[in-house]
């Protein structure tokens, strides 16, 4: 059986597998399609999802060959359906991508204009096919979710934690077995903490977890991968006052 979100996504690709007369296609890949994981997300606006799926091999580190499939979709969580997929070689989403790269950044401004433009223009230059090239220039996407949305629960200024666990750099991180604790500044005093994994669950440890934060709402959404399971392990994290 699949998953809610795969079973939207796997009828979004047929749909258009009917609108382009490649059903025998589709039927052909099904076992592949049926197979994508998630490999990373974020948030386009308070609305949508921009979520790349890909092999189960691109979360355990390897390198992505030219005969993968990998997908961008974007999923909105409001009206719970998939708006849109791209594959890793649309030449469409490639094009806005370099002329409208400030659609994909949920907070403008952030200061990191110049990297991802240098990191573009180098795809770009680089020699291959269009193919190729097209795959590098989306490479990029899911933009880094906690590099480009500046949460305040990151503002220093507000807010101590542990980096080491959990930060404002995109890189996951060993998922541990004990709340992730987030305390005031000013008063030193718990505000909140994120616990991670399953209730009663030892094998933490063995897991990698990247976090996304939501630009502005108390949600989190962490995923959570094992080299050993097919399937990651998603979770969502609201705010809940304790009196």
């Amino acid at each position: 059986l699949l998953s809610g979100l795969k079973q939207r996504l796997m009828v979004h690709l047929f749909q258009q597998a009917l609108q382009n007369n490649s059903v025998h296609n589709f039927c052909s890949l099904f076992d592949q399609y049926s197979a994508l994981v998630m490999w990373k997300m974020q948030f386009l606006d308070a609305r949508r999802l921009l979520i790349k799926f890909g092999g189960i091999d691109g979360i355990q580190g390897k390198t992505e060959g030219s005969h993968r499939l990998a997908f961008f979709v974007v999923y909105n969580i409001e009206a719970t359906n998939v708006e849109a997929v791209f594959p890793n070689t649309s030449v469409e989403l490639a094009d806005h991508l370099q002329k409208h790269w400030e659609h994909f950044r949920v907070c403008p401004g952030s200061g990191h204009d110049g990297v991802t433009n240098n990191c573009i223009r180098e795809n770009v230059l680089r020699a291959g096919s269009q193919s190729q090239t097209t795959k590098r220039i989306l490479a990029v996407l899911p933009l880094s979710p906690q590099m480009w949305n500046e949460s305040p629960y990151f503002d220093q200024s507000l807010f101590l934690y542990d980096e080491k666990i959990i930060s404002a750099a995109d890189r996951p991180r060993p998922c541990v077995d004990y709340p992730i604790k987030f305390y005031s500044r000013s008063t030193r005093a718990l505000k909140f903490k994120i616990l991670p994994g399953l209730p009663g669950n030892r094998d933490n440890k063995q897991r990698i977890a990247s976090y996304i934060f939501h630009p502005h709402l108390p949600l989190i959404i962490s995923l959570q991968h094992t080299l050993f399971q097919q399937q990651p392990l998603v979770q969502f994290h609201f705010f809940r006052r304790v009196d």
